[in-house]
């Protein structure tokens, strides 16, 4: 998905480099700010998993899992979100 705003791109701009969808380019540049966060913190997320898988540690099953969601849910979603609003 993070590629997929250049096909967009591809088909905006097929013809000629006139500017004809001015908020493209603020949408296309935020998205592209936003996955460059959002990729690395998925990645830690799989990491942070793995290493609780590989650790043997013994909590709760339910709240960890809980926990462990909306740690997850926080670090992929809200802040590659709030860091492209705080970048605009």
């Amino acid at each position: 998905m993070a590629v997929g705003h250049k096909h967009l791109d591809a088909l905006f701009w097929a013809r000629d480099a006139s500017i004809r969808t001015f908020p493209w380019c603020d949408i296309s540049s935020s998205f592209i700010a936003g996955s460059h966060f959002a990729l690395p913190a998925a990645c830690l997320c799989i990491c942070i998993h793995l290493e609780h898988l590989a650790s043997f540690s013994q909590t709760s099953m339910l709240v960890a899992k809980e926990r462990r969601i909306m740690v997850v849910c926080t670090i992929c979603f809200a802040l590659p979100i709030v860091y492209t609003v705080v970048r605009s």
